[in-house]
């Protein structure tokens, strides 16, 4: 009996996560294209990372700790605790699709009225798809290309919103990339 319970919860946990990740279009959408990739590229770690990563943070910790530099010590010490659930965090499989109304990400929808800009970053070790939204904020939105071609997302959305062409992968990305984060 407990066994069926726990893989009825199981299930609906298998569920919302799918939900969560799938979007779900308007009764006066069209879709015009659609991919699914993983939300973030997962870099497998060995046991020489890990041993260098807590001789590091450990090290920054106690130097904290030595220069009575309390605050700086919690905020390492915090640190090395989201390092370590980010790094064994595995990536969902996101869906994304373009369609006549705008781009849904996963539950997220984002109307093209709301979209400043697209760029493409696509060379060996970074395949994403990113755009900029209005605000004040001006937040940067990117999901993982996968096998999607980028021609055709720069095909449907040249008629809709500027491409900006110069853009380069943010250092913050090449820094996680090369760090394995």
């Amino acid at each position: 009996m407990a066994k069926k319970k726990k893989q009825k919860a199981s299930a609906k946990t298998r569920v919302a996560v799918h939900d969560r990740l799938t979007p779900k279009l308007m009764p006066q959408e069209q879709e015009r294209l659609s991919w699914r990739a993983p939300e973030f590229i997962h870099h497998e770690k060995g046991t020489l990372w890990f041993i260098i990563a807590t001789i590091a943070a450990f090290a920054l910790i106690i130097n904290a700790i030595l220069n009575k530099q309390w605050t700086t010590a919690i905020v390492f010490a915090l640190l090395l605790g989201v390092v370590y659930l980010l790094v064994h965090e595995k990536p969902q499989l996101r869906t994304t699709i373009i369609s006549n109304l705008g781009i849904h990400i996963g539950h997220r929808f984002f109307p093209y009225a709301d979209i400043k800009s697209f760029w493409l970053i696509y060379h060996e070790g970074a395949q994403t798809f990113n755009f900029q939204v209005h605000g004040t904020w001006g937040a940067v939105v990117t999901t993982q290309l996968g096998n999607q071609d980028p021609a055709q997302i720069r095909a449907l959305l040249r008629s809709e919103v500027a491409e900006e062409e110069n853009k380069y992968e943010p250092l913050l990305d090449k820094l996680s990339r090369w760090l394995k984060i």
